[in-house]
């Protein structure tokens, strides 16, 4: 008995520093993950959408123009550390430049790879004061010595406390931020018309202002660009068809009654 138990605690003996380093090789692995990772593709540009081109598949692609910015919008549900890092692939040698900023947070990351060359830039941690909404910017910086090469932008990477929880967009459909007034109705209520006035104080480029929506239609101001505005109205179909007008019954389809000769009639 006294001879099993000493071989039992001598395969115990080396078993265990074997399971400590498996433990650690995996907890080094965990910890390198990043546990909220964001495609490029949902992110903005800004000022100018020409800066980039933005696949659908493939992210931000030959990002080069310093002028151009890269953001993206979440809402943490926690304050505290968040470690961040972009991921970006090298379309020429060189050495480059970049600055990550959250609210008045900012991080600066230099990095030098090979044409071709993957890599997540580390920013390292910020302090998140609060949860809420935020956005992230990032931007390239010319410094002197750097060669600023094009990159791909493929994924905004974060891990802590605050990333715990955080909803970004997911998907390459980049939907605006809206804010919806909604006047309550009773659910059986039979309403021949309502009316709303509004006045835009502001106008930024691609901003729509919706003065009345409803369940099948809206009414309101849209910025096309810095010289272009547009009144749109619209008026759905009645059914459930989202995409084929041809599919919907004659007596479902929306009919145009009337307009005036400075409108256009985009659709039926």
């Amino acid at each position: 008995m006294k001879h099993k138990s000493k071989d039992v605690r001598g395969a115990l003996g080396l078993r265990i520093p074997t399971l400590c380093i498996v433990w650690l090789l995996l907890h080094a692995s965990a910890a390198q993950t990043a546990s909220l990772i964001v495609p490029a593709q949902t992110a903005y540009l800004q000022p100018d959408q020409g800066g980039a081109r933005i696949s659908a598949q493939e992210g931000i692609l030959n990002w080069m123009d310093p002028e151009t910015e890269i953001s993206w919008f979440g809402k943490t549900q926690h304050p505290g550390k968040l470690h961040v890092g972009v991921r970006m692939r090298w379309k020429e040698d060189g050495k480059a430049t970049f600055e990550i900023k959250v609210g008045n947070l900012q991080k600066v990351s230099t990095e030098n790879a090979r044409k071709g060359e993957e890599k997540v830039i580390p920013f390292g941690s910020l302090e998140i004061p609060q949860a809420g909404y935020h956005s992230f910017n990032l931007r390239k910086i010319i410094m002197p010595g750097n060669d600023a090469p094009a990159v791909d932008v493929l994924s905004l990477e974060m891990d802590g406390k605050a990333a715990n929880g955080a909803h970004f967009n997911l998907k390459p459909r980049r939907n605006a931020a809206s804010v919806h007034l909604v006047y309550p109705v009773k659910k059986n209520a039979k309403v021949a018309a309502f009316y709303c006035e509004m006045t835009a104080t502001e106008d930024p480029v691609y901003s729509y202002y919706m003065a009345c929506g409803w369940h099948r239609g809206y009414f309101g101001m849209q910025v096309n660009s810095s010289q272009e505005r547009r009144i749109i109205f619209s008026v759905w179909d009645k059914g459930g068809e989202p995409l084929d007008p041809e599919k919907v019954r004659g007596e479902d389809r929306v009919q145009l009654v009337k307009k005036g000769d400075a409108s256009t009639k985009l659709f039926t």
